[in-house]
């Protein structure tokens, strides 16, 4: 995982501020001040209401976490007359409309001319090692059914803000930007920066941050459930408890084979059509992986998914890690990867159709094992690979990027 870098959690509005400008794309020190662009209306018109229900509390936490007016305006008012809301918001808004014209729209424009049948045909989205990055996987992969996420951070639960006291909404909101701040600069969370950021009173896992990712992208939350369909079910407490039994000394206790999981429904904007975010909290070495039988079995119930991976610490390259890399190549109709997924290796050429994307980089100092002489070599034939107009996982710099589409030839499952 990346080395943390040292920081302190801002919490006064003028510092949150500073740090939020700073975090972003394009705004470093006084010049970035100089050549911010002009913040937009202060007020963003949500998309049309959709047919379907919708869970009006759940959504208005949403939009007031990521700096959006509520419908319920009332009950929200101790945090939206807030001085640190109202820099949250500004600031939130001038540089989402940034990275929306510096990387998302080039993004989807980039997916809509080289495989945009192949991600509208999308049924489950497979992202190992994503975590709370539901925005990428969206942003390339609009029309899943299900989107699903491996990750080792918390579950969390929904931020009660409006009934926080005045102090701890300062330091909520300057939490979840600082938790934020990875991804829009560099497009990828740090994994130990994560534990202590997604660890706090305010901002306590996954789930924050996957609802404010919702509701910038002018999504509704349906329902959040706590379980899913690969845990088994609680067993009914008998009315007479059986006599309890000695332990053995030094025996064991049996391990139980739930996971922390959370599950978002939502609907998207301009749409009728449920979809769902399904975060499962597990670790994915083999030892404790192959543990999961339960998981293990659901998994493979789902058939052929599509897989996504991105700044996945060159795990998959780790034979520790060999049992969800054999899954990968196994149960995926298509994958899109950075050089940090799959090994190219592994790719079977009479089974998969690779397409090549961008320049490849050596890893960043933090991985120098991930280096791929054979990946290097396609790279470096003429006219190979096509254009990435994107920055794209930790080579985060213009022009340092890479990305493979594999794509399962007909039969070859």
């Amino acid at each position: 995982m990346v080395t943390a870098r040292t920081r302190t959690h801002v919490v006064t509005t003028t510092l949150f501020a500073i740090a939020l400008v700073a975090g972003l794309p394009g705004c470093g020190g006084a010049a970035g001040e100089r050549d911010r662009p002009a913040a937009p209306p202060s007020r963003q018109e949500p998309a049309p209401k959709p047919a379907v229900a919708y869970d009006r509390g759940l959504t208005d936490s949403a939009r007031v976490l990521a700096g959006m007016d509520p419908e319920d305006v009332q009950r929200f008012a101790p945090v939206l007359n807030r001085a640190s809301w109202k820099a949250h918001k500004k600031e939130f808004d001038t540089n989402w409309a940034q990275i929306e014209q510096q990387r998302f729209a080039l993004m989807r424009d980039w997916r809509d001319k080289e495989f945009k049948a192949l991600a509208d045909a999308c049924d489950t989205l497979f992202y190992p090692f994503g975590g709370p990055d539901f925005l990428n996987a969206y942003l390339i992969y609009p029309s899943c059914r299900t989107y699903l996420l491996f990750g080792l951070e918390s579950v969390g639960s929904v931020p009660a803000i409006e009934k926080m006291k005045d102090d701890k909404i300062d330091a909520g909101l300057a939490q979840l930007f600082e938790a934020l701040s990875d991804i829009f600069k560099r497009d990828y969370f740090i994994t130990k920066t994560m534990e202590s950021e997604l660890r706090t009173a305010q901002v306590d896992g996954t789930l924050p941050i996957i609802l404010t990712f919702l509701a910038r992208l002018d999504a509704r939350v349906v329902s959040i459930e706590t379980d899913g369909p690969w845990n088994p079910p609680v067993e009914a407490t008998p009315a007479t408890p059986p006599p309890a039994r000695p332990a053995a000394a030094g025996a064991a206790r049996p391990r139980s084979n739930k996971l922390p999981s959370v599950t978002v429904s939502f609907v998207g904007p301009n749409s009728d059509r449920i979809q769902k975010i399904v975060y499962i909290r597990v670790d994915m070495m083999n030892p404790e992986y192959s543990k999961r039988t339960t998981l293990l079995s659901y998994l493979k119930r789902l058939g052929p998914v599509t897989t996504f991976v991105k700044s996945a610490s060159y795990l998959m390259h780790d034979d520790r890690f060999s049992l969800v890399r054999t899954m990968v190549l196994d149960q995926s109709s298509s994958l899109l990867q950075d050089d940090t997924g799959v090994p190219y290796k592994f790719f079977d050429k009479a089974r998969w159709t690779l397409t090549f994307y961008g320049k490849y980089s050596a890893p960043i100092r933090d991985f120098n094992y991930g280096f791929q002489r054979d990946l290097d070599a396609v790279y470096k034939q003429p006219e190979v690979a096509r254009e990435l107009p994107f920055s794209f996982g930790y080579h985060w710099r213009e022009g340092t990027s890479s990305v493979m589409l594999a794509v399962r030839k007909t039969g070859s499952q």
